[in-house]
């Protein structure tokens, strides 16, 4: 199987719920997620994006992995990878916030450095460890309903993508997109009315 059938079954099984498949597509991009993190660690330091948008970093990385030939892609696999990232992406913060919250109550005392801070703001203006974890839980709630609509909100809040990159990812215009994204903050506002969110 060429390395581009490869990734695609990876996305595939991953989006479906399997773990093994997740890990191995994890393996490949790890580095790539690295990367990803230091730039959001640079630019909430700097106030600003000074350095290549994540979209750029994501697709260089999926280009690297499927290939630069657009016509050995699968319909949806640009998509499903954005997906994935932005899903481990919201992993890696919740470790590094269970990371802190250790160390101020004095747990292990080694600590592993992701080179990933949470950022200022957070995809709902806030860095609780419980809010991450709910987000993450309702998130995945509704995906089982509004797969794409979940995709949308993680690939927005958590790679920053504009709403011009997130409806070119999807494959939807601009106004569809804001409106998936509107659509998920008012399910969120309701599913986790405990945070009173104001985004």
């Amino acid at each position: 199987m060429s390395q581009s059938g490869e990734i695609t079954r990876l996305l595939q099984r991953a989006e479906q719920g399997d773990s093994a498949a997740a890990g191995e597509l994890f393996v490949m991009v790890e580095e790539d997620l690295r990367q990803i993190a230091r730039k959001r660690k640079r630019d909430a330091a700097l106030g600003a994006a000074v350095d290549a948008s994540t979209t750029a970093l994501v697709d260089e990385a999926f280009i690297r992995l499927v290939g630069q030939n657009m016509t050995t892609w699968k319909p949806g696999d640009r998509r499903k990878f954005f997906g994935f990232i932005s899903n481990k992406i919201h992993d890696f913060l919740i470790d590094e916030l269970r990371k802190q919250q250790a160390k101020i109550r004095g747990g292990d005392r080694q600590r592993v450095e992701f080179e990933s801070d949470p950022p200022e703001t957070t995809p709902e203006r806030a860095g609780q460890l419980d809010l991450m974890i709910d987000l993450k839980t309702a998130l995945l709630r509704l995906q089982e309903f509004a797969r794409e609509d979940a995709i949308l909100f993680r690939i927005r809040s958590f790679l920053e993508c504009t709403f011009e990159e997130a409806a070119n990812i999807m494959g939807v215009s601009k106004t569809e997109a804001v409106r998936s994204y509107q659509r998920t903050q008012l399910w969120l506002r309701s599913e986790l009315k405990e945070y009173h969110l104001d985004t």
